[in-house]
């Protein structure tokens, strides 16, 4: 059974009843439910603050690790995959290797005890995808109206690239605030430690769900495919945060200290998850990192001309509203 929004958009014809998963009858109804009002919400309050009309939220009734936003007949929609949720909640939630290890490793998160590592985790994740769709929308490309999808067979375009990565930066941004918001509401008390700490944690277990997209079990590539290779993306992420964190006035965490904590923490989790490119990784980093930093520089610099950047958007809000 839809609700009376999704049925909105199946009466007009937006997309066709086959194509939202209805989530009722799953064993993880009551987890889809919520990440559907969580959402639905943010949708609510994001849409509102850049004046974006008629937005809307699904799961598509597709078992593949893919994400979506498009806008169709003035419609401006964003979709998860049932599938891309389900791997979230096997390979996070239901990893007792993951559990273990974090059970070993850190205390951090008896302390916090509102907070599992495995409900973070899984939400963060998460967050990240929607925040990369919301993006997609922000920048009203060209591609919009076909669909920007996380997997895509789409050739490649140094212009797709740079909205790929310009959607990263945005959801970065927003990633280090929703964590710096979790501090300073429920655990500042502890000190800027416990958020490093988490920050690390978080990190180092998206590098695993970025890497569950095809294009992570391929040697490093630059101007090929329709996102730029995995580790290109994970680099920009962190590194994101990591700014964000240095350059808040309250938190200053050094960007690269903490970029250097995250990458080594994805090292010691190489045991505990299926999805395992780190040898591939840990290569690519050792050997491409020159390569890899020129080419995030010419996606910058070509993004300044050619894309209406999300993360421009974003700033021009900041220093207009402030919030």
């Amino acid at each position: 059974m839809f609700s009376e929004k999704i049925e909105k958009i199946i009466e007009c014809n937006i997309i066709k009843a086959d194509e939202a998963f209805d989530y009722e009858y799953s064993p993880y109804s009551e987890r889809f439910d919520k990440i559907h009002n969580l959402f639905w919400s943010i949708l609510g309050h994001e849409s509102y603050n850049y004046n974006l009309k008629d937005c809307y939220f699904f799961f598509a009734n597709n078992f593949s690790v893919n994400a979506k936003a498009c806008r169709h007949n003035n419609y401006n929609l964003i979709s998860i995959n049932s599938g891309l949720v389900v791997w979230l909640i096997k390979n996070i939630i239901e990893n007792e290797k993951l559990e273990e290890y974090y059970k070993k490793q850190y205390g951090i998160f008896q302390k916090i005890q509102f907070y599992s590592f495995e409900e973070l985790s899984f939400q963060m994740n998460l967050l990240f995808t929607f925040y990369h769709e919301f993006a997609h929308l922000l920048q009203q490309s060209d591609y919009l109206e076909l669909g920007l999808e996380e997997e895509s067979k789409s050739d490649f375009s140094l212009y797709r690239h740079a909205l790929e990565l310009d959607a990263d930066t945005f959801s970065g941004v927003f990633i280090a605030r929703h964590l710096i918001q979790y501090y300073e509401k429920d655990f500042s008390e502890f000190g800027i430690e416990y958020l490093e700490s988490i920050t690390v944690i978080l990190g180092s277990n998206l590098f695993f769900y970025l890497s569950s997209f095809s294009g992570a079990n391929k040697q490093l590539y630059f101007k090929e495919n329709s996102h730029p290779h995995p580790f290109i993306r994970v680099i920009r992420i962190l590194f994101t945060i990591g700014k964000y964190f240095q350059d808040d006035y309250k938190i200053k965490i050094d960007k690269i200290r903490i970029v250097s904590k995250i990458v080594d923490e994805i090292f010691f989790l190489q045991d505990t998850y299926k999805v395992n490119n780190l040898s591939s990784f840990r290569n690519e980093m050792i050997d491409s990192t020159i390569d890899i930093h020129e080419y995030l520089q010419e996606l910058s610099d070509y993004d300044k001309l050619k894309v209406q950047s999300a993360i421009k958007i974003y700033n021009l809000r900041q220093e207009t509203n402030g919030k």
